[in-house]
């Protein structure tokens, strides 16, 4: 699949965004975070099932 560039302006919470998602799904760029919030928000609008994270959540001890 072709890929081509994209230049878009972005505010702070919109980088915070991006960071809770890469860490989320464990993925090391901007793009693949921007990529999978396209997705998600694609399938969350047609009805799918959400994709896994590629990593393990914490687990946090019952208190």
């Amino acid at each position: 699949m072709k890929t081509s560039r994209t230049t878009l302006p972005l505010y702070e919470k919109d980088r915070e965004a991006i960071r809770t998602i890469r860490e989320h799904y464990g993925v090391k760029t901007d793009a693949d975070a921007i990529r999978i919030a396209l997705h998600e928000l694609e399938r969350l609008i047609k009805g799918a099932t959400p994709i896994t994270p590629q990593k393990e959540r914490p687990s946090y001890p019952q208190g």
